[in-house]
């Protein structure tokens, strides 16, 4: 990603991301993983939401959920 279109609401994402990954039983690896795609997803975007579907997330991170090595 190269270009940021907007920066409001992504510290909400990063916190969603976050907040995703502790409900979901994670470790703090998954959590941060989650909060800073969701992140960097969210400058990509207009507005203050993140309209996207998790499989969008897993698909920006590569993986499937699982922590990569």
């Amino acid at each position: 990603m190269t270009d940021i279109i907007d920066r409001v609401g992504s510290g909400d994402a990063f916190a969603a991301g976050v907040l995703t990954g502790w409900l979901e039983g994670g470790d703090a690896q998954k959590m941060a993983r989650l909060g800073l795609a969701m992140n960097a997803l969210k400058h990509s975007l207009h507005g203050d939401w993140l309209r996207l579907s998790r499989e969008e997330v897993d698909g920006f991170t590569g993986s499937s959920g699982d922590v990569r090595r």
